[in-house]
């Protein structure tokens, strides 16, 4: 990264790496209004603000992660945090298991997300979460090429919709925006709903190596801050925009998002526009089996050499071995589906938020910025705070 630099990047390039982190977040998960109300609208009027307060620490850490991946030149996940606990290299083993299980739980999210969907056509959970599997299994061996190709697509179908459902249903009650903050009551304080803005930050770092390996063309601080800025304001938005919709309509209409598994779903049933339901309803279904391949083929790279890798007879293929993984995370992540979206939501997300605190944030907001400052010391003319 050179300081001072007249080479910048261009607003188009700089908005498709902001896009990497927000496409990344805005997913299924997101898009039920589940994650929203967990982390963020059940607390009260402080939602209006703490969505934002979430992406700006976000921020900080993916920030503080490509200054450090710049000056070590290490843009990969492995080399990034080798450097990053040298001497003690073999503590990168924190990431690596952070990272299995949120993949491992994500895939558990998806298949209850859309289990979740069978369940409004009047399909029983264990059913459609038995479905779930089976197609998400055939779509890992036969489809995820053409899945995969899809995901930017998806990405963009749910920023659509989304944004069509806020604008809509946040219209619909606007009346009560102005007295917001003297009806709703902070039933939990200030305290609780503030360490959900870290718990929330933190299992959201899961994409830091995505969001790294996509800033080797940054080409100077203008660049990087200006990312920056404009990835926390994309997510910021959108969030803050999900979490005010659920405050304006919690208690309208019989609404009781607490009790309610697809928070979004309900509004788009309340406005009274079926083409939305509908809509609305396949682009999450297809946005949850996209999710559900793509961690899965996440895992296998990181297990396919560690797993039977010196076994003899039909394991020795590479294929084999790929398809039991693949069978295997499937197996695991139906097993924990059946605890239902809300609690793998709330508790899954909850304590991987808690292992990327240890594994992750503290890690690149001390040892990082330590390190990136002493590089700062010893090569001036690359690196300056």
């Amino acid at each position: 990264m050179e300081n001072g630099s007249n080479k910048t990047l261009s607003w188009g390039a700089m908005f498709g790496i902001a896009s990497v982190w927000f496409g990344s977040h805005v997913g299924g998960g997101f898009a039920t209004g589940n994650q929203t109300w967990q982390y963020y609208s059940m607390y009260g009027w402080i939602a209006l603000f703490t969505p934002m307060l979430a992406m700006i620490l976000l921020g900080w850490v993916l920030r503080e992660a490509v200054v450090f991946a710049h000056a070590n030149n290490t843009f990969t996940y492995d080399a990034f945090f080798k450097k990053l606990w040298d001497p003690y290299p073999k503590l990168e083993i924190s990431f690596e298991i952070f990272f299995l299980i949120m993949l491992v739980v994500a895939v558990g999210v998806a298949i209850a997300g859309a289990a979740s969907l069978f369940v409004e056509q009047g399909i029983p959970y264990g059913v459609a979460v038995l479905i779930t599997g089976v197609l998400l299994l055939v779509m890992t061996i036969f489809g995820a090429k053409l899945l995969m190709r899809a995901a930017t697509l998806m990405s963009i179908m749910i920023m659509l919709a989304c944004g069509i459902i806020f604008l809509v249903g946040i219209s619909a009650k606007s009346a009560g925006l102005t007295h917001l903050m003297d009806t709703v009551e902070l039933p939990f304080g200030y305290w609780t709903p503030l360490t959900k803005v870290v718990i929330y930050a933190a299992f959201q770092v899961v994409y830091l190596p995505s969001y790294v390996a996509c800033s080797t063309e940054v080409k100077s601080w203008k660049d990087l801050n200006t990312l920056t800025v404009m990835g926390i304001a994309m997510n910021g938005a959108y969030l803050s925009a999900g979490a005010l919709l659920l405050l304006l309509w919690q208690g309208q209409g019989g609404l009781d998002f607490s009790k309610i598994t697809l928070p979004n779903m309900a509004i788009c049933e309340a406005l009274g526009q079926p083409w939305l339901y509908w809509c609305y309803g396949i682009t999450l279904f297809v946005a949850f089996v996209s999710t559900g391949v793509g961690c899965i083929f996440g895992m296998i790279p990181r297990l396919e050499n560690k797993i039977l890798c010196g076994a003899t007879g039909v394991f020795s293929n590479l294929t084999a071995r790929r398809a039991l993984i693949s069978l295997i995370v499937m197996l695991v992540a139906m097993s924990i589906s059946m605890a239902g979206l809300s609690n793998l939501v709330r508790h899954g997300y909850g304590y991987c938020g808690y292992l990327s605190i240890v594994a992750v944030i503290l890690p690149v907001l001390i040892i990082g910025r330590i390190k990136n400052r002493r590089h700062a010391r010893e090569n001036p003319d690359f690196f300056r705070c």
